[in-house]
């Protein structure tokens, strides 16, 4: 089980479903639906605390703390596909759920460059 893999995966599964939806979804009320699904609850979560934990493995100079952080998004958003359906679902539940997805991976690919303490590859940078 290498985390590597794992955090890809997520990354990768987060960007086959937003290939299924156009850019911009029809407009939904904003933020999240009135129930949420607790794998979606744990995500949110799990996002918002992203730079807290970036935050804390900087001040204890501790980067493991960053891989853990990453497997965790990853485990969070594995459960949030396995029980959430986003492609077909109401438009305002549909918006909430590519937001979600949106956000993880944004969230991971931020956060890898971060732990390789990189500027990303020329095509990311901009002239």
């Amino acid at each position: 089980e290498n985390p590597v893999y794992y955090v890809q995966y997520a990354h990768a599964r987060a960007h086959s479903i937003l290939a299924q939806v156009p850019d911009r979804p029809a407009a939904a009320p904003p933020g999240p639906p009135a129930e949420l699904d607790p794998s979606e609850r744990a995500l949110v979560m799990r996002i918002a605390d992203w730079q807290v934990a970036v935050a804390e493995a900087e001040e204890r100079r501790a980067p493991h703390r960053v891989v853990a952080y990453l497997i965790e998004l990853a485990r969070e958003f594995h459960a949030f596909y396995h029980r959430c359906r986003v492609v077909g679902e109401p438009d305002d539940l549909a918006a909430f759920r590519i937001d979600l997805c949106r956000a993880t991976a944004a969230t991971a690919k931020t956060t890898c460059m971060q732990a390789a303490s990189t500027k990303g590859t020329d095509k990311d940078r901009k002239p």
